[in-house]
């Protein structure tokens, strides 16, 4: 199976290091996606409220568009489709 298709590999692991920041906060997943992609780590304060003011772990600062979740869900089920030996798996999501 090639997962590398229309980007999957890629999209499914950034997906992966996202999670891993949510599960573990600070840490290397963090620095990983930080330098990966740092336009997840918005400072514009208009994109959220600061419920508890003052310093913030890294983590506690990012930010994922809905876009990039529905690329993370498509991905996730282009890549199932690909690996489902049944006959009618779909590889290209409807949405």
């Amino acid at each position: 199976m090639d997962g590398s298709t229309g980007a999957v590999r890629e999209i499914l692991m950034e997906a992966h290091e996202v999670a891993n920041v949510v599960r573990h906060g600070d840490g290397n997943a963090s620095k990983t996606l930080i330098k990966s992609a740092p336009r997840f780590w918005s400072q514009d304060p208009r994109d959220y409220v600061d419920i508890s003011p003052g310093p913030s772990p890294d983590s506690a600062l990012l930010v994922i568009p809905a876009g990039y979740l529905e690329n993370y869900t498509r991905a996730g089920l282009r890549f199932w489709g690909r690996a489902d030996r049944v006959d009618g798996a779909v590889e290209d999501p409807p949405f």
